[in-house]
């Protein structure tokens, strides 16, 4: 999921396995929780401080994407 501070920045969330929701502020460790220190279960709805703006959700499917 993709949110966005706006004329400032952006920020990518990341869907795990178990359905909750992660992220890598800037250079700190990944973390799951969001800028109140809750699950992040939607990255729509979640606390994201100055990231105000949703952009949307994003799929990347392993069977047609490959990152090295």
């Amino acid at each position: 999921a993709l949110v966005v501070f706006p004329s400032y920045d952006f920020h990518w969330y990341r869907r795990d396995i178990n359905g909750m929701w992660s992220h890598k502020p800037g250079q700190t460790p990944v973390k799951n929780t969001d800028d109140v220190g809750a699950l992040i279960a939607d990255p729509k709805t979640c606390a994201r401080g100055n990231y105000t703006d949703f952009c949307s959700y994003y799929l990347c499917d392993p069977a047609i994407v490959t990152i090295n």
